[in-house]
C-alpha cells in the first residue's frame, strides 16, 4: 500500500515541475530542440518496449 501523503506529493509536485519545464522551454529556444529529440527518442524507446512486450 502506498501511502496518501506520497501520492499527494506526487500529484502536486508533478504538474509544477511540468508547468516549469514548460516555461523554461519557452524562454530557452537553444535547448528546446535538443531537449525535444531526447523526448521523443524516449517516448519512442518507451513505446517500442511496450509493444515489443505485448
Amino acid at each position: 500500500m502506498v501511502p496518501l501523503n506520497y501520492i499527494i506529493n506526487y500529484t502536486t509536485i508533478g504538474p509544477i515541475l511540468i508547468f516549469m519545464g514548460i516555461i523554461f522551454l519557452i524562454f530557452n529556444r537553444k535547448w528546446r530542440e535538443k531537449v525535444m529529440k531526447a523526448a521523443w527518442n524516449l517516448a519512442g524507446i518507451g513505446l517500442h518496449k511496450w509493444v515489443r512486450d505485448q
